[in-house]
Parts: structure tokens; C-alpha cells; sequence
């Protein structure tokens, strides 16, 4: 994401994400591009250090677990299914990023 993004024409929208930044750089006031961030906090993915088997699922205390809400669903039907075809709506609130933690895991 450039910073400056008064010379640089794209689109973008960070939505209901895990952020590494310096929150401060980043203007979260404007929601048109940055809507409930968590900023700088460990994702906690099952398995992210084993080239072999890369897991991106959230661990059981992940922060992405719960942390999401029903605006982004509602507004946008296909995200009603996480990457593996898993309802969101499995426990208390959709989790962020591409997978729904099943609580039987």
C-alpha cells in the first residue's frame, strides 16, 4: 500500500484485516479504505514456518478468531463462505482472513 496515495491512482480497501504497520502512518480514519483493522498483533496461523506444509488457518488463539463482523458478510454474499467453501457463521462472528476456524480442530 503506498502512503501517498494522492500521486498513486488504484483502489483499495483493507476490511476487517490483521495489519503489520505503524498504525499511526495510516489514515484509519478514512473508512472508505480502512474499516476495523487489528494492527500488530501475532496471526497465529497453524503453520507458518514449515515450507513444506504451509498451513494459513487460525490457530485456536489466534486474534483473527471472532474478530470480524457481519457488515462485510452482509454486503458482500460471497464472503459468506470461507477458501475452503466453510459458512462463516460457524460460532460467535466470522473470523478475519481466508478461513473460518472449525471449533472441532
Amino acid at each position: 500500500v503506498f502512503l501517498n496515495n494522492s500521486l498513486n491512482r488504484f483502489n483499495y480497501r483493507l476490511d476487517q484485516c490483521l495489519v503489520k504497520a505503524v498504525e499511526e502512518l495510516l489514515d484509519t480514519a478514512d473508512k472508505r479504505h480502512y474499516n476495523e483493522l487489528i494492527f500488530n498483533k501475532n496471526p497465529m496461523f497453524i503453520n507458518d514456518t514449515n515450507r513444506y506444509h504451509i498451513d494459513l488457518r487460525p490457530d485456536s488463539l489466534s486474534p483473527a478468531i471472532d474478530a470480524g463482523s457481519d457488515s462485510l458478510l452482509l454486503a458482500e454474499p460471497v464472503l459468506r463462505y470461507d477458501f475452503d467453501g466453510q459458512p462463516r457463521y460457524l460460532d460467535n462472528a466470522p473470523d478475519l482472513g481466508a478461513f473460518e476456524r472449525k471449533t472441532t480442530d
